[in-house]
């Protein structure tokens, strides 16, 4: 299996909803890629994972993750994650 990197704009919306990196890497592994743009070579999975409920972590709740990645020489790197919640400071204030 190729190497997949996760950038830290990602981490941190792992760590917030208290997923393991390697819960991601083990979806991304098991989903069927969608070709999203030639030109830079990127590419979208849809894949499911179990969140922990923030006021209740002992239950968790089936996600649907959209997970936008590009494939280059060292494998493939993680840039977007939607379906998770933002951590608090990462939300702009208007």
């Amino acid at each position: 299996m190729e190497k997949i990197e996760i950038n830290e704009s990602v981490r941190e919306m792992l760590r917030y909803a208290l997923l393991d990196e390697q819960d991601l890497r083990d979806s991304l592994a098991e989903g069927m890629p969608e070709e999203v743009s030639v030109e830079d070579g990127s590419l979208r999975c849809k894949c499911f994972l179990a969140v922990r409920r923030q006021f209740d972590p002992e239950t968790a709740e089936l996600r649907r993750l959209d997970v936008s990645y590009r494939r280059s020489d060292a494998g493939i790197e993680v840039f977007d994650l939607e379906g998770l919640e933002p951590p608090p400071e990462s939300i702009q204030e208007i």
